[in-house]
């Protein structure tokens, strides 16, 4: 279970803030507490640090991505 400060941490929500669950113990009772707590990304160690940085890409775009709307909202 995710307990402590990084469930405090899911559950205060950041908008442009987005969780990433890097855990060494992979299981479905893990994955559903992710999910309940909304965590935008899940990932097993070992991991490829490809695979972590192709998230990192990710949600860059998605923050750029909502970044443009925002402004050509305002226009």
């Amino acid at each position: 279970m995710l307990r402590g400060i990084g469930e405090d941490l899911c559950l205060c929500r950041i908008p442009s803030v987005s969780e990433i669950l890097i855990t060494g113990y992979a299981s479905e009772e893990n994955l559903k507490e992710a999910e309940r707590l909304q965590v935008a990304y899940h990932i097993d160690k070992p991991f490829n640090i490809q695979d972590f940085l192709e998230v990192i890409k990710r949600d860059l775009k998605r923050i750029y991505s909502n970044m443009q709307e925002f402004l050509m909202s305002r226009c």
